[in-house]
């Protein structure tokens, strides 16, 4: 568990650990220069957090993550509502611990205001537990009468399927408030190739769970777990045993085609083969099996009229050629209980215990967490989900210190022009993609903290005018939520796009950050602009190492293997020649082949370089750029002084020790695994040893030999 300490108790832990950790660091790291010693609350925390994670028994040349985190690593037990701890987790649970404090008091001095009452009426309905028992399953079953009825509960033979019509029941979850992706995802986004305009997008259906596990059908153990959670929902909502497991049986292999006939994440890197704008005619043309004009227009009739003209981007045009076919050749009982099923998946959250507790199986397979997350933080992360600018203003108004915006701010556009400087000075790319790529840099803008919007009572209270909230029924909050997100989306259709719009860039409570590329933006919020990334009473080495990296990281998303499709104001334009591209793509498939060959041993898997490469890709370039920054910084101000007992290391070792230690983490082997199939960001231990053993300049710092492993043979950079 992570220790909490004022200057007084943090003096002493660090001095207690020295005891350990100096002598050990003193022979294997070569000392600094003798230096002034800071000894700020910032220096002084960062340094006990420093010489905690050390793990000083290991090589830093052969496995710097170990070396950097390994003392975490050691001592840290995940706790068991969580499928990972670390070094970031207590500074997100601070910051949410905040808002609920603030949303459990009536003294806040917002509480006048619409927006917050609407806000505190969500968060009271999801925190009133005897309410939700009180009205038990009958608020659920009538709505699922009104969508139709769910066939699995109807064992007498009731349900007709002359009556059900899976894109007239589509429409009709859109005007309640459902997700309405089972089958087709529905959306609204920018115009790829021209972003001053929005466009209706479809594509894939959302599954259940990942389309990794499920084309591995019943065999696999995630997928078993998945469908004993379907039949004993059914259970428990009245279908003998039997039966339910008969008909979801067929349910569940519908979804199992379904994910079969989706196309997998590697193959949606292509941007350009995702774009295939169609009108509403021209799609029933290519795929007459769905009744588009129907499902489109009566989807969206509620918030805006759409014409047989109306253009639609097609993301997986072979998806939907099979859909159709797959569709039309299974009953529709099958298609009606994988959809209502759905819908029962989605509110299981928000419904009596006797049926929300039934998710605790598949989570502990899908995750390996064995309890449930404390409820006032379950209702918190879903009041995020809907009120996310009320939140980020409660945070913002009491927390947030305006000069850590500006100095934040500073630090944004002294790495920038680094990522100038490095563009400028790439060998590989010719003259016209050079001069390209440093037109979209320039352009990159930059939303630091929180808009100034934020802070404009009246604002905020027209923003969320046609809302309606109460205090007692959480399940219809929730889908008034859905309803009130779908109007302001999908009304937008037929207006210019506008980029400056500030609800765009209103996550400020997240302790994360963002590169937007179709607004050529990145997003940087007041949630991650203290702590272990940044503080204003620290030597600057270890805000650029933490902080800055992940800066830098989010600039060259702009070019890596997907951000370089874009242009300069967010457009997908192919804006590189055949030569230059060639040597991108050459470098690019040396790090997936590297990191393709990565195995985690705890799982016996390897990592999918081609799914992980643009983080990879920004990892590389990233820390690089962060580096080159701080040492530009560096140069026009003076020497900065050590951190207390940890003086042995130079500035520029603890530009890395910064880096690495905001990745240290435990994590369960089901979220590994999990992690493998699913996510585009590599586990943190390659996030460290990866980029720094293809550095040279890590390898210069750290002083690494050539035979050992942080130094690697082949240094694969793409930038």
């Amino acid at each position: 568990q992570t220790v909490k300490c004022d200057v007084a108790d943090m003096i002493c832990c660090v001095i207690v650990t020295v005891i350990i950790n100096v002598v050990l660091l003193s022979v294997c790291v070569v000392a600094g220069n003798s230096k002034e010693v800071c000894r700020t609350p910032g220096c002084i925390k960062k340094a006990n957090t420093i010489l905690r994670n050390i793990d000083s028994s290991v090589d830093h040349c052969q496995d710097f993550y170990r070396f950097a985190c390994g003392g975490f690593l050691n001592r840290t037990i995940v706790p068991e509502d969580r499928h990972m701890w670390t070094t970031t987790s207590e500074l997100e649970l601070r910051v949410f611990r905040r808002i609920a404090e603030e949303f459990n008091s009536t003294l806040t001095t917002i509480a006048q205001h619409r927006y917050f009452r609407l806000a505190h009426n969500f968060y009271r309905s999801c925190m009133n537990l005897d309410a939700i028992e009180d009205k038990g399953l009958e608020p659920m079953k009538e709505k699922l009468e009104h969508l139709g009825g769910w066939p699995v509960l109807d064992h007498y033979g009731i349900w007709d399927e002359d009556d059900f019509d899976w894109v007239n029941t589509t429409v009709l979850l859109m005007e309640v408030g459902w997700s309405s992706d089972m089958l087709v995802d529905l959306c609204i986004g920018t115009d790829a190739r021209n972003t001053s305009r929005n466009r209706l997008q479809i594509s894939q259906a959302d599954l259940g769970i990942p389309r990794e596990y499920l084309i591995q059908g019943l065999t696999n153990d995630i997928v078993q777990t998945y469908f004993e959670l379907m039949v004993e929902v059914a259970v428990e909502f009245g279908a003998p045993l039997k039966f339910a497991m008969e008909e979801l049986s067929d349910a569940l292999m519908f979804e199992i085609e379904l994910a079969k006939i989706s196309v997998p994440q590697e193959e949606m890197r292509d941007h350009f083969r995702l774009n295939n704008p169609m009108s509403l005619i021209e799609l029933e043309e290519h795929f007459p099996q769905v009744n588009w004009s129907v499902l489109i227009t009566g989807s969206l009739q509620k918030y805006v009229i759409v014409s047989p003209e109306e253009v639609v981007d097609v993301v997986v045009p072979s998806y939907f050629q099979q859909l159709g076919l797959l569709v039309g050749r299974v009953d529709k009982r099958v298609v009606a209980n994988y959809i209502i099923w759905h819908v029962m998946y989605e509110s299981l959250p928000f419904l009596p215990k006797s049926v929300s507790n039934i998710r605790r199986k598949l989570m502990v397979a899908l995750t390996g967490a064995k309890k449930f997350k404390p409820r006032w933080e379950f209702c918190l992360s879903n009041l995020l989900d809907r009120f996310e600018p009320v939140v980020g203003v409660v945070y913002v108004r009491k927390y947030f210190k305006p000069e850590a915006k500006k100095q934040a701010t500073q630090m944004v556009k002294v790495i920038k022009q680094e990522f100038l400087k490095l563009l400028s000075n790439v060998s590989w790319l010719s003259k016209e993609a050079r001069n390209t790529a440093i037109k979209k840099a320039s352009s990159i803008d930059h939303h630091v903290g929180y808009p100034d919007e934020l802070l404009d009572d009246k604002e905020l209270d027209k923003y969320y005018e046609k809302m309606e909230m109460n205090s007692e029924d959480l399940l219809e909050n929730v889908l008034s939520g859905q309803q009130f997100e779908s109007f302001r989306a999908f009304s937008e259709l037929h207006r210019p796009f506008n980029r400056t719009r500030w609800d765009l860039h209103a996550e400020v409570a997240e302790v994360n950050a963002y590169y937007v590329s179709d607004q050529n933006c990145i997003e940087i919020p007041a949630g991650i602009l203290q702590d272990i990334f940044y503080s204003p009473d620290r030597p600057n080495y270890l805000n650029f190492g933490a902080l800055g990296s992940v800066i830098a990281h989010e600039l060259l998303h702009s070019v890596d293997d997907e951000g370089k499709q874009y242009d300069s104001k967010g457009n997908l334009r192919n804006w590189w020649d055949e030569s230059t591209h060639r040597e991108f793509e050459k470098r690019a498939n040396q790090i997936v082949s590297e990191y393709s060959n990565y195995v985690i041993p705890e799982v016996n898997l390897t990592l999918k370089g081609v799914n992980i490469q643009g983080e990879v890709i920004a990892d590389h370039g990233g820390m690089k750029v962060a580096y080159s920054a701080y040492h530009s910084w560096a140069s026009h101000h003076a020497e900065e002084p050590g951190l207390p007992h940890l003086e042995q290391f130079s500035a520029d070792q603890l530009f890395w020790l910064s880096t690495a230690n905001s990745w240290c983490t435990k994590e369960r082997m089901e979220s590994i695994r999990f992690g493998v199939a699913v996510d585009v960001h590599p586990p943190p231990k390659f996030r460290i040893n990866g980029p720094f053993r293809h550095s040279s300049l890590f390898v210069h710092d750290w002083k690494c030999p050539a035979s050992s492993y942080m130094n690697a043979r082949n240094k694969y950079n793409v930038w």
